[in-house]
């Protein structure tokens, strides 16, 4: 899977306090370049990274240059 260009879909991590519960992880769509793969995770460079749910793009202010994505949240590669 190195260099390839991809899209994942996946599932965004959130941290909450004990009094505010998470009720559904956000779904995600990252769009890259595969920079190297291992057993736990994929790091795409040049991501760009949108949030299904509301189309906006993350993170907010500035692109990143590398998105490191545990296998175990991803829902899809193509």
């Amino acid at each position: 899977m190195k260099r390839e260009k991809v899209k994942i879909v996946w599932h965004d991590a959130v941290l909450y306090s004990p009094e505010v519960k998470a009720v559904e992880l956000t779904r995600m769509e990252t769009v890259g370049v595969v920079k190297k793969e291992t057993p736990d995770f994929v790091i795409i460079s040049d991501p760009i990274t949108t949030k299904l749910k509301t189309k906006e793009k993350y993170p907010y202010k500035e692109k990143p240059t590398f998105f490191f994505i545990p296998k175990g949240m991803i829902e899809t590669i193509k």
